[in-house]
């Protein structure tokens, strides 16, 4: 009973190959082989797409600039569009590399024998847990923002405000139906990283293998067949770094962005209690105006987010500070691989 249990749910390399093109079908990871200038029209279309919610998000900002919740929903989703775009164009500008990187995966593992299956399948058994569920997080957490129309008192999942009337069925429809594309956009976006992740773990299995050869290597032949080996990955390592630091950087400042911007509101609206005393204390009498120094005093330390050692105050300083430290550090890991 529990060898058939774990037989049922046994997930090859091809069904992790396959699971991971359907989780990123928006995001045009995977050109095929044919019909390019079909494949490429549909990106364009997506694309532009997604870029028509962002002015309808922006009217909802500057409409509802002193509702600090729908300010910072408008400008989290707003971020999600852009991580989304900021994916797609580099995607399309790496198409040849990807194109590379995906055909080499799927004839590794077509052509695998029986020894470089089963470091793939321990790579698949390692891994495919986690990815499925970060997968199946995302869907859920965006089919509920769908739905939210359904269950809650709104009219669409965002807060956007458009500049025609969409009290009309049909328009009210479309509309819908348009924010629901983008949020299961900006899905695919999110789990591209799992598609970077895929071939970081390919490359990892072919250093497992190449690891595992270096045993076996006695003759002169199989030493230059061997480096010859090493050269290729080490190029097809090159190949993944280019778009993958890209992608990375991306996910970070998307993820970061909702969390930093709540906390900078925090900041600026514990600040303004500290501005609106100051500027009431002179109407009263000196006893009131002292107690009024005490409060006026405690109000200058704003709430803020911190972990002290771990996590620095999510203001706008740490925000400059952040995109610093990312920057520098994928500028010091292009300074290794070139080296």
């Amino acid at each position: 009973m529990k060898a058939l249990r774990s037989c049922a749910f046994k997930v090859t390399p091809e069904k992790a190959i396959e699971f991971t093109k359907l989780s990123v079908i928006l995001t045009f990871t995977w050109p095929p082989k044919n019909n390019q200038f079909w494949f490429r029209v549909l990106m364009c279309t997506s694309t532009s797409l997604s870029l028509l919610l962002i002015w309808p998000l922006v009217l909802s900002i500057i409409e509802h600039r002193n509702n600090l919740l729908i300010v910072i929903k408008s400008v989290i989703v707003i971020g999600g569009i852009l991580n989304y775009v900021g994916k797609v164009i580099v995607v399309r500008i790496y198409q040849n590399e990807l194109q590379y990187l995906n055909s080499s995966l799927e004839e590794f593992v077509a052509n695998a024998n029986a020894k470089e299956r089963k470091t793939l399948q321990k790579y698949v058994n390692k891994c495919w847990k986690f990815q499925f569920f970060l997968t199946c997080f995302f869907f859920v957490m965006v089919t509920a923002i769908a739905a939210g129309p359904a269950l809650l008192p709104q009219k669409f999942p965002t807060d956007a405000i458009y500049p025609f009337s969409v009290e009309h069925p049909i328009v009210a429809g479309i509309v819908y139906l348009h924010q629901c594309l983008i949020g299961y956009q900006c899905f695919c976006a999110m789990v591209l990283d799992c598609q970077a992740a895929l071939f970081i773990w390919f490359i990892s299995v072919k250093f497992d293998l190449l690891i595992a050869e270096t045993k076996t290597v006695v003759t002169r032949r199989q030493f230059r067949r061997y480096i010859q080996k090493y050269q290729n990955l080490l190029r097809y390592a090159e190949v993944m770094i280019a778009p993958t630091r890209i992608l990375a950087l991306s996910t970070v400042l998307a993820t970061k962005q909702g969390i930093i911007i709540s906390g900078i509101f925090l900041i600026s609206s514990s600040k303004s209690l500290s501005d609106e005393i100051f500027g009431l204390t002179w109407k009263h009498d000196s006893k009131t105006r002292v107690l009024w120094s005490i409060v006026l005093h405690q109000a200058q330390k704003p709430v803020a987010i911190n972990i002290s050692g771990l996590l620095n105050t999510l203001s706008n300083e740490y925000y400059s500070a952040l995109l610093s430290a990312a920057f520098s550090a994928f500028a010091t890991i292009r300074a290794a691989v070139n080296a």
